[in-house]
């Protein structure tokens, strides 16, 4: 990209009169001449025959210098500068350090560049572009966070000539070309890099290029035309070009032609009625225009006097007429260059290469509130790189969209590149809601179809970043302890929105808390991972977490309710309480819960002397074993039977197992697989105590062996495994 060109500067130039004094006159002067019309590349020649004699050596380096960065010949103007401020820093004006510094970043050598911008600021400590790009390279790496979800391709139309600034027409795209067009100009005069007319390919990037041909004849005619921005219905375009109209070149008091914007209409085929807009000065540029969906307000570019630097971007209102421009102001506009606007749905793409950035020109991100600039963000990589990158523009539905670089790998001078965008980065801030300071330590969660699809913990800037996937929706959660989000987000990427904005996650702190400790009741001590359950039984509406590892657990509450929190862990008995917050609006309550685990020891009826059918007062002890059996359907059900000892060992033992046989039919009936059940009589085998055969024992010691004890085990014991067998 020419750079004079892009800050509109100059259209077809006039060039400096020569007669034959002036072709004696020595070759700086001539040089000079050349390089105050713009001519860079005979400036370079002159500035270098007048080296060979000059012995202000180092002036005409700057020059040659200079030269070489308005031509965006970075690498040789890092040469050139070079040569001067490595040997002799303090004898140049401090603006060369800048110079020189950038032409570094566009090299990529970061480091060094950082040292000359420094030395720089310090010289010249009220141009803020300085402190800018030292704030940029010490953040180099934000620049390259996203680079993963933007993929970058050339264009077929690019040639060895520049081209750039694409914008949607038809089905295809209108762009600026600097190729030749016109045979019977001498290009090598009129410098052919400013000679850019507009040209059209139909097609895209996924169905494939059509043949490029020029867009009009009318609008394209020997000086410079471009860019453009077509109103909605593209019927009626404003158009960048020389101020030239119908064979007559207006020039401004200091004798050059600049760029101005017009507008014109198209009848049938025909783009005729072309008009300047009344914006316009001819001793100014007004270029670059970029209109919002509405047709109702026109940002373009300008370099008028009451700027902030070379060239600034503007905003106009349409009423029956513009208005008077405004000024985009300090968060856009920088002592640099700000060129090429694109608005896309509430947001200002711009070049710049006044903000920190990674060298040349950059493209930045401006959101726009009511007109008003609430942000502005550098694109990052692989978009933005240490060249030259602008004409950004995107669509807003695909995420697909067109830039241009003079990027190293390109065609030409100017290149332009395709670019689809893979994902959304949805970036965004917790902050406590009472006094709105970030908030470490925040779970968001991101749920996509009812799934949890990512998750970022906040640090301590209260900062997160997520990567969304096109054409979804979404639901934020957040959780911190003693903090909740009053209500969760809904967030889609189906919109029309470009991006989206920085998310807000407003989390309340809470002082009112249920909380309390669990304990095994059999070891007396806490448990952890027991599962506590609260629920509100005016809404329905529950909470569930785990006790920590010190056996705490704790829920947030609200005053005016009724809750039940509900302690269960597997294999153990569930403890419940009650608890209402109508007297109390904040502070602690606490309730301890003791659980019982359900498989320690055995369950035990007893029989009448010498009967095997069940008892109505054991009923309850076969109840709580069915209750087990109901939680835990796969487990096995262990019943072993058993007989006094009096009678003969044979009888005891036959009464043995009818006893076992009456406690396996009654869980049956009560729906217990029989394929779980494992039953076995042991007669007069195992007294519990010292009643054995011929011992004389009291009635109720005879009692306590006539038993049936009943076990529910999650695994088959080996023994009763082997039984089977």
């Amino acid at each position: 990209m020419l750079l004079t060109m892009t800050l509109g500067l100059t259209g077809a130039p006039v060039f400096a009169q020569q007669n034959i004094g002036n072709l004696l006159v020595r070759n700086k002067y001539k040089g000079d001449q050349y390089f105050l019309d713009l001519y860079y590349k005979k400036a370079i020649s002159y500035y270098q025959l007048a080296l060979k004699k000059d012995t202000n050596r180092d002036a005409l380096r700057l020059k040659i210098g200079d030269s070489y960065r308005l031509l965006n010949d970075y690498t040789s103007a890092e040469s050139w500068y070079g040569q001067v401020l490595e040997a002799n820093p303090d004898d140049a004006d401090p603006i060369y350090k800048y110079h020189y510094a950038n032409a570094l970043m566009a090299a990529g050598k970061y480091d060094e560049a950082r040292g000359w911008f420094e030395a720089y600021r310090l010289e010249v400590p009220e141009d803020s572009r300085a402190q800018r790009k030292i704030d940029g390279l010490n953040n180099l790496p934000i620049y390259f966070l996203d680079s993963g979800i933007v993929k970058i391709m050339p264009l077929p139309l690019d040639t060895s000539f520049s081209e750039m600034a694409p914008v949607a027409y038809k089905g295809g795209l209108v762009f600026l070309s600097a190729r030749i067009q016109y045979s019977l100009v001498d290009h090598d005069i009129l410098r052919k890099e400013d000679l850019y007319d507009l040209y059209y390919v139909p097609g895209d990037s996924s169905t494939g290029w059509g043949l490029t041909v020029p867009f009009d004849k009318v609008l394209n005619t020997p000086f410079h035309e471009g860019p453009v921005s077509f109103y909605t219905g593209e019927d009626k375009l404003l158009l960048t070009r020389s101020n030239y109209l119908n064979g007559r070149q207006t020039v401004s008091v200091d004798g050059k032609t600049r760029l101005q914007l017009y507008t014109a209409v198209k009848t049938g085929d025909i783009w005729a009625n072309i008009q300047p807009l009344e914006l316009n000065d001819p001793n100014f540029s007004f270029a670059h225009p970029a209109l919002n969906s509405s047709n109702d307000t026109l940002f373009f570019v300008s370099d008028m006097s009451g700027g902030y630097g070379g060239t600034d971007i503007y905003m106009s209102i349409f009423s029956k007429n513009w208005s008077e421009p405004v000024n985009m102001g300090p968060a856009i506009n920088t002592e640099g260059n700000e060129l090429f606007p694109c608005y896309v749905s509430d947001r200002l793409f711009f070049a710049s290469d006044g903000h920190d950035g990674l060298g040349g020109l950059d493209i930045y991100k401006a959101a726009l509130e009511g007109g008003r600039v609430r942000y502005v963000t550098n694109l990052g990589y692989p978009v933005n790189s240490p060249m030259d990158d602008f004409s950004y523009t995107i669509d807003p539905i695909t995420k697909a969209g067109f830039f241009t670089s003079n990027r190293e790998d390109g065609k030409g001078s100017d290149d332009i590149y395709s670019f689809v965008q893979k994902a959304q980065v949805l970036q965004g801030i917790a902050i406590q809601e009472q006094d709105r300071s970030p908030l470490a330590g925040v779970q968001i969660n991101l749920v996509k179809d009812g799934l949890m699809f990512a998750t970022y913990v906040t640090g301590a800037d209260g900062t997160f970043r997520l990567y969304l996937p096109l054409s979804s929706d979404f639901k934020i959660t957040a959780r911190k302890d003693e903090h909740s989000l009053r209500t969760n987000l809904q967030l889609t990427t189906r919109s029309s929105r470009v991006d989206i904005d920085t998310l807000l996650i407003e989390m309340f702190k809470h002082d009112f808390f249920a909380r309390g400790l669990v304990y095994d009741s059999e070891t007396q001590e806490t448990m952890h991972n027991v599962r506590l359950i609260i629920k509100d039984k005016s809404t329905g509406q529950a909470d569930t977490v785990l006790t920590d590892i010190n056996g705490r657990y704790s829920f947030i509450i609200e005053p005016g309710k009724n809750y039940v929190i509900r302690a269960d862990k597997e294999r153990f008995s569930i403890d419940s309480v009650q608890i209402n917050t109508f007297a109390i609006s904040k502070g602690v309550i606490i309730n301890d819960f003791v659980l019982d685990e359900e498989y320690l020891g055995k369950e035990s009826i007893f029989f009448a002397y010498d009967k095997y059918d069940l008892r109505t007062e054991d009923l309850p002890v076969l109840q709580k074993v069915m209750n087990i059996l109901k939680r835990y359907p796969n487990d096995w059900l262990i019943i072993g039977a058993h007989a006094d000892s009096r009678g003969t060992k044979e009888y005891n033992q036959e009464l043995s197992e009818k006893r076992a046989n009456a406690v396996v039919e009654y869980f049956i009936s009560n729906g217990v697989s029989g394929d779980k059940i494992i039953a076995r009589g042991f007669g007069e085998g195992l007294i519990l105590n010292r009643c054995a055969d011929g011992v004389n024992c009291r009635e109720e010691d005879h009692s306590k062996n006539r038993r049936a004890e009943i076990t529910v085990e999650e695994k088959l014991p080996e023994e009763d495994t082997e039984s089977i067998k």
